[in-house]
């Protein structure tokens, strides 16, 4: 055992990485956590704290990271020659490849459909962007509407992402800023009542679906709003924030408020800070655990801790930096 924690340790550093949070008295957890990582691209890593390894090598890729639905792909931008594309890396070693290949545009924020098999992204040039889709594997790739963005989280396990838990409907903006809902083929496209998204144009905080997909969370400004799904039912009762995102069992809310982290419960009561300095949370699988990076200055790591704000634990440790962690969907 002390062999082999001694060759992760080995791999860690030269990845600039640290091990850290993985103490015998301390109860292991489990899964897999993706990552982006300022040594060298994207990175997998034990939500132990070992067993890292990169899946594409490079400083031009930007967050968000997705995992796909079974847990065996990430999806995510990578800038090569000036353009983003979209690249899909398993973790079971094979290189990343590119889904996406127009010419003019730059794709990014993608979020996979439920089933694993399509992808909705946003594609912007010069003063335009386009909703689109792709299949999984490249193939197909077309338009759904212009002028809009997607609204999707990196909460895979919240049921969030542009697509509803059961895959009939995609949340997007409309040219005004307006969440919308419409069928994946394009059509039957509403316009939900509500106060703008808080995006300047483009969010990757987006929209969060609660797992029952019954209502939608946002961050409207100086709100987070909950609205039903058919358009009724707005209701203000979250602290102001930015990048909401529902629990897996839909009872709390994780979300960052001057660059804190904090939960409340989904009726707007006990709110409190679960972490300091940090951006972009997200939850472990059952609900146990939020994940987020903590800066401290220019440089990041990975922290997990109870929703409670108890047992936080820090999971690397370096002199680079670490950001937008999201926990696979198969781990917990």
């Amino acid at each position: 055992m002390v062999a082999g924690r001694s060759l992760i340790a080995i791999t860690l550093a030269a990845l600039g990485l640290g091990l850290t949070g993985c103490g015998s008295d301390s109860p292991q957890l489990s899964g897999t956590i993706a990552f982006m990582s300022k040594a060298g691209g994207v990175a997998v890593i034990g939500a132990d704290g070992g067993g890292v390894r990169m899946l594409a090598r490079g400083d031009q890729v930007v967050a968000p990271l997705r995992w796909s639905p079974d847990g065996k792909r990430v999806v995510f931008t990578m800038w090569k020659g000036g353009t983003g594309r979209l690249y899909v890396a398993g973790v079971d070693g094979r290189h990343a490849r590119r889904i996406t290949r127009a010419k003019y545009e730059n794709d990014i924020n993608p979020a996979w459909s439920p089933d694993g098999g399509r992808i909705v992204f946003d594609a912007e040039g010069d003063g335009w962007s386009d909703l689109r889709m792709v299949n999984s594997d490249g193939s197909g790739e077309h338009k759904l509407a212009t002028g809009s963005a997607v609204t999707g989280n990196p909460a895979v396990v919240a049921g969030g992402d542009a697509w509803s838990p059961d895959g009939r409907t995609i949340a997007y903006l409309d040219h005004r800023g307006r969440v919308s809902l419409m069928n994946p083929d394009g059509s039957d496209r509403r316009r939900l009542k509500g106060p703008v998204l808080n995006s300047g144009g483009f969010s990757w905080s987006g929209v969060s679906w609660s797992p029952n997909g019954r209502e939608l969370l946002y961050d409207a400004g100086r709100r987070i709003v909950v609205v039903n799904a058919d358009g009724t039912g707005l209701r203000s009762v979250l602290p102001r924030g930015r990048s909401p995102v529902w629990s897996p069992d839909g009872r709390q809310v994780v979300f960052v408020s001057y660059e804190n982290v904090f939960v409340v419960n989904s009726d707007g009561t006990n709110p409190h800070k679960v972490g300091i300095h940090g951006g972009t949370p997200s939850w472990s699988p059952d609900g146990r655990w939020v994940i987020y990076a903590r800066f401290e200055g220019r440089a990041g790591d990975i922290y997990v801790v109870h929703p409670d704000g108890s047992d936080e634990r820090q999971l690397t440790n370096t002199p680079s930096s670490e950001a937008d962690p999201v926990w696979s969907p198969l781990g917990s």
